[in-house]
């Protein structure tokens, strides 16, 4: 395989979902493009039987020699989440593979692998959900910035394997994608401390919130002009 030619189809499949991912939690399959097919040859033109053989002009001539077939090309070569037309990620598997990219990124046509992406992608949006409104325990919000930490730290290692394997491609949209990949995650990493504090001390806040309607119901009772059911905090 060529690794300095790779179509722009190819790559897009490849890292479209590193970059994606630091914006969003989103596990986005990918879809090969279609095998190009062979081109169907040329109808032959007929030679005129009324006209005597040295009487036929050059372009008679020409005209009456049927076309060669295009040779029939050979369609990108794939291995479920392993090849991917030109691009080859056998090496990395070996290199890094509890990486979490082969879970929620590696191309696949895989149904079943796909629904589950989503599923997970579905999961940790309601997690990310309670995060923010302060409803995770500090456990809950420790374990997703955990999670997080691990899937950016993985992409990184993924992107940085990826840019030193195909550095001299000449797809330099590639490369550049593949470089801001990088640079976007080590950038989100440098940002997950920060909301992590930010998280703890908002689960904090709101757990001391509980913590007060709780003991002020067991001091006052119920009808002690606090609010309860739906009014009471969460």
């Amino acid at each position: 395989m060529d690794d300095r030619k790779i179509r722009p189809a190819v790559w897009l499949g490849v890292v479209g979902s590193l970059a994606a991912l630091v914006a969003v939690l989103s596990f986005p399959g990918s879809r090969r493009a279609p095998a190009p097919e062979a081109e169907t040859p040329p109808t032959a033109l007929p030679i005129p039987e009324a006209a005597p053989r040295s009487r036929m002009t050059q372009q008679d001539r020409s005209s009456s020699r049927q076309a060669p077939a295009a040779l029939p090309q050979e369609p990108p070569p794939f291995i479920e989440g392993m090849v991917w037309g030109e691009i080859d990620l056998r090496e990395a598997k070996a290199l890094m593979p509890d990486n979490l990219y082969w879970k929620f990124g590696a191309p696949t046509k895989d149904p079943a692998v796909l629904e589950e992406r989503e599923k997970e992608k579905a999961g940790r949006n309601e997690e990310y959900g309670r995060v923010l409104a302060g409803d995770a325990s500090e456990d809950g919000v420790r374990a997703y910035y955990d999670y997080r930490r691990r899937l950016s730290s993985d992409y990184l290692e993924f992107s940085e394997f990826m840019s030193r394997r195909y550095r001299n491609s000449d797809n330099k949209e590639f490369v550049g994608m593949l470089e801001l990949a990088m640079k976007m995650h080590a950038e989100r990493l440098q940002q997950l401390q920060g909301e992590l504090d930010d998280a703890l001390a908002l689960a904090r806040a709101r757990a001391k919130v509980r913590e007060d309607w709780r003991r002020q119901q067991e001091e006052f009772g119920p009808g002690g002009g606090l609010p309860t059911g739906e009014d009471a905090p969460q």
